[in-house]
């Protein structure tokens, strides 16, 4: 288990890297159409970045999102797949419990 987690995190970093220095900045936007994200800590305390840099930066921030959710979900379902169906069926189980943990905690609030 540790060594597949070491593996997802491998990969994300050089997925990470691949999309940094593989940004393309041939493509523009107009300056009146923004991506829908807000800067991340600490881009968005920066106050030297241009609007340019600010839509780059949120382009390169979503496409690694969404990598990193494409990963984990491979990762999910090669480990599912090591799984007996009880196993299966207990992960669900306790799946279902910390989601509805979770709301209660949330609707307490």
């Amino acid at each position: 288990m540790r060594k597949l987690n070491w593996i997802a995190v491998a990969l994300l970093i050089g997925l990470f890297t691949v999309v940094v220095h593989g940004a393309s900045s041939t493509t523009k936007r107009s300056s009146t159409t923004r991506p829908s994200g807000r800067l991340f800590a600490p881009y968005s305390k920066m106050t030297s970045l241009s609007d340019d840099q600010k839509e780059q930066i949120e382009v390169i921030h979503r496409k690694v999102l969404a990598q990193e959710k494409e990963i984990e979900a491979k990762e999910k379902e090669d480990i599912l797949a090591l799984l007996s169906d009880d196993q299966k069926k207990e992960i669900h189980d306790i799946e279902d419990k910390t989601s509805s943990d979770r709301k209660a905690k949330a609707s307490s609030k």
